[in-house]
């Protein structure tokens, strides 16, 4: 799914959630980036971390892909666990 079909308020979203998921940015900051891509489709929210995902991987090293997604995973659930978005459009949007 393209980034360029959304407006440029979901785009910074999407940045601020790559700068999360770098450990750039603390998850306090991200909430809001966080509660407007849950109006999304899940597809974009995923498309994003598997950019990011992509971004991080380097030749020579142990670390696997799975084990960036479930730590990306894990960062987008700790929104829930924080309580810094809404919990019936987090839980629905995580279900999906």
């Amino acid at each position: 799914m393209a980034e360029e079909k959304f407006d440029p308020e979901a785009r910074e979203a999407l940045e601020e959630l790559e700068q999360y998921l770098s450990d750039i940015l603390p998850p306090l900051v991200v909430a809001d980036s966080v509660k407007l891509l849950l109006k999304y489709p899940p597809e974009l929210m995923a498309s994003a971390i598997h950019s990011w995902t992509v971004s991080q991987l380097r030749a020579g090293t142990d670390i696997l892909v799975s084990d960036y997604l479930s730590y990306a995973a894990r960062k987008v659930n700790l929104m829930g666990v924080f309580r810094l978005v809404p919990a019936e459009p987090f839980e629905v949007f995580m279900g999906a």
